[in-house]
């Protein structure tokens, strides 16, 4: 388990708790404490060690708490449809699983910061915004397709109304209860002649 994987992303979690103090703070409460990753087909385990860090956990005995995440929903959080805490799975120490959710929430990657120190800003500027265009693309492609249904479906198979339609109709909605209320009042004035 102590393998190439559990480094890399031991790096890449402590270079950004590094970035916020508050979660070394957090993590500190837990010194000691392993945690094992399931990311199918990828599994680690990482332990919080005496700097408010995370350390490859290597051949421990049982860890404190297993989190476990499908690889449907990672996608769905890396496209932003979906927060870590919001779909991870997390069995085990109570205490422990609620400080690394609160990071899971709360803890972001600058990566146009870093990105800026090896290319320039300008560079990471231009990088980091095709990246989010990259990462919107999903939604925007979703939408699109939804508006071209509804455009099939009033337009060229007639499944439903068109606007202009569906507008007709309720302004002749409008006109035979405008001609509902003359004929009762007009009812009620002969009643009362008789």
């Amino acid at each position: 388990m102590n393998g190439p994987l559990e480094r890399v992303v031991a790096a890449a979690l402590n270079h950004v708790v590094a970035h916020a103090p508050w979660a070394q703070e957090a993590l500190l409460k837990h010194t000691g404490s392993t945690a094992a990753f399931a990311v199918a087909p990828f599994e680690f385990a990482l332990r919080v060690d005496a700097t408010g860090t995370f350390q490859t956990a290597g051949d421990a005995a049982e860890p404190d708490l297993r989190v476990e995440l499908t690889p449907g929903e990672a996608v769905r959080v890396m496209t932003g449809q979906a927060s870590v805490a919001e779909v991870v799975r997390i069995d085990g120490d109570a205490a422990f699983g609620a400080t690394l959710r609160q990071l899971a929430a709360n803890l972001r990657w600058d990566y146009e910061e870093d990105l800026s120190k090896v290319v320039g800003d300008i560079a990471a500027h231009r990088a980091a915004g095709m990246l989010r265009s990259l990462a919107a693309w999903p939604g925007m492609a979703g939408n699109r397709l939804g508006q071209a249904a509804v455009e099939f479906a009033t337009e060229e198979a007639q499944l439903t109304p068109s606007r202009h339609e569906f507008e007709a109709w309720l302004a002749d909605v409008d006109r035979l209860r405008d001609d509902a209320e003359r004929l009762e009042k007009r009812i009620a004035r002969l009643e009362a002649a008789r």
